[in-house]
């Protein structure tokens, strides 16, 4: 960024954003917006009625939790529906605006049983329910069986109110505008590099005791993360003590192929946080979106707890590179987000 004008780092980082925001709008099936493009619509106002909802604020903790896979004891949620008879458990239903609720299920529940369950408690029509789980959209296929996304008891779905008309008496979540916004706040620019004509070739890099393979061909925009997770640590190879780098995508759950990521399929070395050291595992993987014309993949970037993590072999994994695996959704920490022209 040396020697441009402030005025051309304002489009810069204005045009970034509008990036990430299309990747993630294809990614949760939602539209999202940048806080500018909202604000030049008049659309964050300082004081809103019930009918007439603010747009809410995507933080990087909330991008965490839609993108992984996350467990909650239903006891702590905000409400617990009445259990049934046959009940083995309940799932856990939770809104970007913070609130929970537990669903009870029985062995035969199919998305389709939550998502009635939820419209029935927030009184909105059972399609306007938008359920993700693990950064995966599953509303696509509405009687396939839970167990089938190997979804059970203390699973956390996020759940998306999207409301294209809305019923009389209660205003649209989702219109033309977006109800979801990314501040500027989300990104640290600072930490952005672009790899898009870097080539390491055999040059070894390491982070937290492990070959960091860089994501050479890709561009890096950074999350601001310091302070997030109390010390830093984690992050910072210079004092020792730091994680290594690893690489999670996701596809929608609809793309059908022979690399389709289904639940069952990155289940098979057991439940948990799948990754990869290296960008071309989660390529395979990663989120497939149109921007000003031209097609885009976006994966996330993390730091993983090498104390935890189980590795799977390339030669077990039968992919391109390894699999890294935690079971804790605290041992994954994405603080990056990188995207490639396709």
């Amino acid at each position: 960024f040396r020697g441009k004008l402030p005025g051309i780092l304002q489009i810069e980082k204005m045009s970034n954003l509008q990036l990430i925001c299309a990747g993630f709008s294809e990614m949760f099936q939602v539209p999202i917006a940048t806080r500018a493009e909202l604000e030049a619509k008049g659309l964050l106002k300082t004081a809103v009625s019930p009918s007439d909802p603010k747009p809410k604020k995507i933080t990087v903790n909330q991008l965490f939790e839609l993108t992984y896979r996350v467990t909650m004891s239903a006891a702590e949620a905000d409400v617990i529906l009445p259990r049934e008879e046959d009940t083995i458990g309940f799932v856990v239903i939770r809104f970007l605006t913070g609130n929970t609720i537990s669903v009870p299920i029985v062995p035969e529940s199919t998305v389709c049983d939550v998502q009635r369950a939820v419209a029935a408690h927030e009184k909105v029509p059972r399609q306007a329910i938008r359920l993700i789980y693990g950064g995966v959209p599953i509303t696509q296929q509405v009687d396939i069986q839970l167990r089938e996304k190997a979804i059970g008891p203390d699973d956390v779905l996020n759940a998306v109110i999207v409301l294209n008309e809305a019923p009389q008496g209660l205003a649209s979540l989702v219109t033309d505008e977006a109800p979801f916004y990314i501040d500027d706040d989300l990104l640290d620019p600072s930490y952005d590099y672009d790899f898009t004509n870097i080539d390491d070739g055999t040059t070894r890099h390491m982070r937290g005791g492990y070959q960091y393979k860089r994501p050479c061909g890709w561009k890096r925009f950074a999350l601001r993360v310091l302070g997030v997770y109390g010390d830093d640590k984690w992050l910072n190879s210079a004092i020792g003590g730091d994680w290594p780098v690893s690489y999670h995508g996701i596809q929608l759950s609809d793309e059908t192929n022979e690399n389709s990521p289904d639940q069952m399929n990155r289940d098979r070395f057991g439940k948990g946080h799948y990754s990869s050291p290296n960008v071309l595992v989660a390529e395979k993987y990663g989120t497939k979106f149109t921007f000003g014309g031209v097609r885009y993949v976006l994966v996330l970037q993390n730091r993983m707890n090498p104390n935890t993590m189980t590795k799977i072999l390339q030669s077990k994994t039968g992919d391109l590179d390894e699999y890294w695996i935690t079971t804790n959704a605290e041992d994954i920490r994405a603080y990056s987000i990188c995207v490639k022209k396709i």
